[in-house]
C-alpha cells in the first residue's frame, strides 16, 4: 500500500489554515512602539525619561529591527559523524533605528545627550551601569492592543549616523539612523497561540 501524506489533504488543509488566519489575523510590521528605560538616570538623562519625549521618539521612529539570536558552535567528534555542539548564545549584532527629525531636532538631541553621558569632556568614559538602558520593542494589533514585546538589555548608542543636506533634497524628510549595542534580549510579553481554537490537532508523525 502506498504511503500517504502525514498531514492529510493539502488543499483542504490550506483552506482551513486560511480560515484560521482570518480568525486571528496576521501581525502587521507597521504597528509598533518603543520605550527606553534607563538603569540609573542622572540629571542629564532624567529629561529623556519624560513621557512626552518617549512618545515623540516612538511616533518619529520610521523603522526598527526586532533582534534575532543564535548560538556559537564547534565540532565535537568522539566516534562516528561529527556533531556541532553549541557553547554560547549569540545575539544579532546591533539594533538599527531610523527616526524622522522634527524642526526642533529633538530626535537627534536625545541621542546627543545620551552620548554625552557616556564620555566626559576629558574623554574618560563613565561607569557602564550609569548610561545603559533597556529598550522595549512592542508589536501592536489593529486596536493598539499589545501582541508581542521584546526587551533589549543594556543598550547604548554605538553609532549615530550623519545627516546629509543638499538642495536636491527640498522635498525629503530629515532622518537620522542610530545603531544601538545591546547585550541580550528577553521576550517580556506574548500571546500564547497554541490553543484548541487556533492550532489544529497534531498529526501522527512517524516514530524517531
Amino acid at each position: 500500500m502506498a504511503e500517504k501524506s502525514l498531514y492529510g489533504g493539502s488543499i483542504e488543509r490550506i483552506r482551513n489554515a486560511v480560515k484560521q488566519v482570518a480568525g486571528y489575523r496576521h501581525a502587521s510590521p507597521a504597528r509598533y512602539e518603543v520605550a527606553f528605560a534607563f538603569e540609573r538616570p542622572n540629571n542629564m538623562l532624567m529629561p529623556l525619561t519624560q513621557l512626552p519625549v518617549q512618545q515623540r521618539l516612538s511616533d518619529s521612529l520610521e523603522s526598527v529591527q526586532l533582534p534575532g539570536r543564535g548560538h556559537s558552535s564547534q565540532a565535537n567528534t568522539i566516534y562516528g559523524p561529527t556533531r556541532e555542539m553549541p557553547y554560547q548564545s549569540l545575539y544579532s549584532g546591533d539594533i538599527d533605528m531610523t527616526f524622522r527629525i522634527g524642526s526642533d531636532y529633538l530626535e537627534r538631541e536625545f541621542f546627543e545627550v545620551w552620548n554625552n553621558t557616556m564620555v566626559g569632556l576629558d574623554n574618560n568614559y563613565e561607569y557602564y551601569d550609569n548610561y545603559i538602558a533597556n529598550l522595549q520593542i512592542r508589536a501592536l494589533g489593529r486596536e493598539d492592543d499589545l501582541l508581542y514585546e521584546v526587551t533589549a538589555r543594556e543598550c547604548y548608542p554605538k553609532n549615530m549616523g550623519a545627516i546629509d543636506y543638499g538642495f536636491e533634497k527640498v522635498d525629503d524628510l530629515t532622518r537620522v539612523t542610530i545603531s544601538l549595542a545591546f547585550r541580550k534580549y528577553d521576550v517580556t510579553y506574548y500571546t500564547p497561540l497554541r490553543t484548541q481554537s487556533t492550532i489544529p490537532s497534531t498529526p501522527s508523525l512517524p516514530p524517531n
